[in-house]
């Protein structure tokens, strides 16, 4: 072998070849399992997949209840709405909807879901479970701090959706902040 070559497949050298060498066979059998082409676990039950996902082991797009969905997984607020749009001067009552999903965009049945505006006292806080659509739907009254500024132009409220007796903070709950348009002067 020439001196070039075996100087340059000395100690240091051989274990880097060798780390490149593991990691690319590392990183082609994750990619494999992620794509599809080998299972990871070919003997797994239905109840071992939900325990690794947090989901339900049928691959439906139905609803499912908030009780079938465990972490890792976590809850979504994905669709909001609100009635009147956009909120006005005069507003007594409004009307929000939060959509919750989880488990690639399956609707949650069941989850819990609080609302309130920020800064606070704008309108009413709640809490309502969602409906078999997914769809949770909140009327809040006016308070004495809407609007907050002469010049308001969004309404901003904090939404969060939980599983009845878990952490507020932990388990599967999300949190978000979303806004909706208000013109004062129309």
């Amino acid at each position: 072998m020439p001196a070039r070559i075996r100087h340059s497949l000395d100690g240091h050298h051989t274990r880097w070849l060798l780390v490149a060498a593991l990691t690319a066979v590392m990183l082609v059998a994750v990619l494999m399992i992620v794509a599809g082409t080998v299972s990871a676990r070919p003997s797994a039950s239905a109840a071992e997949y939900q325990y690794a996902t947090g989901c339900p082991a049928d691959k439906a797009t139905s609803p499912i209840n908030v009780s079938e969905v465990s972490p890792p997984a976590h809850l979504v607020i994905d669709r909001q709405a609100i009635a009147p749009s956009p909120v006005r001067s005069n507003t007594q009552t409004v009307v929000f909807r939060f959509h919750v999903s989880a488990c690639g965009g399956r609707s949650i049945v069941g989850a819990l879901v609080y609302q309130t505006p920020t800064p606070y006292q704008q309108f009413s806080a709640s809490e309502v479970a969602t409906g078999p659509d997914g769809w949770a739907t909140i009327t809040a009254h006016r308070l004495r701090f809407f609007p907050a500024s002469p010049r308001q132009q969004l309404l901003v409220v904090f939404v969060r959706a939980r599983k009845s007796g878990e952490d507020l903070l932990g388990g599967i709950s999300a949190r978000r902040l979303v806004s909706f348009k208000v013109n004062l002067h129309s």
